[in-house]
């Protein structure tokens, strides 16, 4: 979450902090959820990045 935050990535510092949250409440489903979303913005950020090579 805190790396995300200071490169400005925001919607994968939401996803992250929304994960924990869910993990804090004991909401695995959601937690698994928030996962796939959360993998899925991470992956895109790493695209974004190659780009710039």
């Amino acid at each position: 979450k805190g790396v995300a935050a200071n490169l400005g990535l925001e919607r994968l510092r939401a996803l992250a902090s929304d994960m924990t949250e869910c993990l804090r409440r004991g909401d695995l489903s959601g937690a698994q959820a928030r996962l796939a979303e959360t993998e899925t913005a991470y992956r895109r950020v790493l695209a974004a990045l190659e780009e710039l090579k």
